[in-house]
């Protein structure tokens, strides 16, 4: 059953560990702000 929503998954672990989330989600604006300094 989690094979074929993997995403369910992932949703799941991020609400057993916002912390993780909240350091997945900083590690996103960080390497976003890396490429477009890249790019430009």
């Amino acid at each position: 059953m989690g094979e074929e929503k993997p995403e369910e998954e992932l949703m799941g672990k991020r609400k057993s560990s916002p912390r993780l989330s909240s350091a997945l989600n900083n590690a996103d604006i960080i390497i976003m702000e890396h490429k477009g300094k890249n790019y430009t």
